[in-house]
């Protein structure tokens, strides 16, 4: 029996599942992929996604679907493409509580809650996202009230797609900040 499951994801077709060259079941889908040579028993892989569009309409919103994370498309894993430095950048700039890391394969958002409490439910609503996405961040707490979320796809220890649709996602929470914060950065919040 044999069990594929294709998701189209930022211009690239996500495969996962088993891929055999004897099934039937696949047909065009599997036809293509095996003239790719890119199966070659691999459970997951990723294809362009460009031979399966049929039409200047269907092209002109290959890159404007949502962004889903890893429990829509499958779970990360070695073959998650990674963002160029180009998509980072225009990512960041809708993404303006985000930072890149030091590490420049991250980015991060600080910031200082009212009390370790406002922290503390912004930590547990950020945990909620993350399993919804099945997509996972660092969350660190210092100074009983000062949070760094750090977000990158460790499978391929670079940035992907799926580090800022959970970046979106977290940046819609309600956040209790410190008025002193507040002040000091004013333009840091959301809208």
């Amino acid at each position: 029996d044999l069990r594929c499951m294709a998701t189209a994801f930022g211009g690239l077709l996500l495969i996962k599942g088993c891929c055999s060259r004897t099934s039937s079941s696949l047909g065009r889908l599997h036809s293509f992929i095996a003239s790719l040579g890119v199966c070659r028993g691999r459970r997951h892989f990723a294809v362009p996604l460009s031979p399966f569009l049929t039409s200047k309409r269907d092209m002109a919103t290959e890159n404007t679907t949502p962004k889903q994370a890893c429990n829509v498309t499958g779970r990360c894993s070695s073959t998650t493409p990674p963002l160029t430095s180009e998509e980072i950048d225009a990512n960041l700039k809708t993404h303006p509580m985000w930072k890149l890391g030091a590490d420049s394969i991250s980015i991060t958002r600080s910031f200082t809650a009212v009390n370790f409490m406002a922290a503390i439910e912004f930590f547990n609503k950020a945990a909620e996202v993350a399993e919804k996405h099945g997509h996972h961040p660092d969350l660190h707490l210092t100074n009983y009230r000062d949070v760094e979320v750090i977000l990158t796809t460790h499978h391929i220890g670079k940035l992907s797609e799926f580090d800022f649709a959970v970046a979106s996602d977290l940046d819609a929470i309600e956040v209790r900040y410190s008025k002193k914060w507040l002040k000091e950065n004013p333009t840091t919040t959301p809208p």
